[in-house]
């Protein structure tokens, strides 16, 4: 998966989209075997994407804890880049 998000200049929607209602949060989406598994990532400076953590999804929705924690790295990163410039 990771390789067409590298490889394409479009990615379908059912390996990557952005999620709603969230401080420019993406996830990563795909399957391997009978488990689902998600990365959460966010676009950087160009087009560098930062991955923050993955998971194995369980629901259909993304839990609001797994958004909160991407958010928070998001805001850390920021901050030390912002920081270092």
């Amino acid at each position: 998966m990771l390789r067409i998000v590298e490889e394409e200049n479009l990615i379908p929607a059912q390996y990557f989209k952005k999620l709603r209602d969230t401080e420019d949060i993406w996830e990563a989406r795909m399957n391997y075997r009978s488990n689902i598994y998600r990365i959460l990532c966010f676009f950087a400076v160009g087009n560098r994407l930062i991955l923050t953590h993955g998971f194995m999804k369980q629901t259909q929705k993304t839990p609001p804890r797994e958004i909160r924690r991407a958010e928070s790295y998001r805001k850390d990163y920021l901050s030390r880049r912002h920081d270092n410039e």
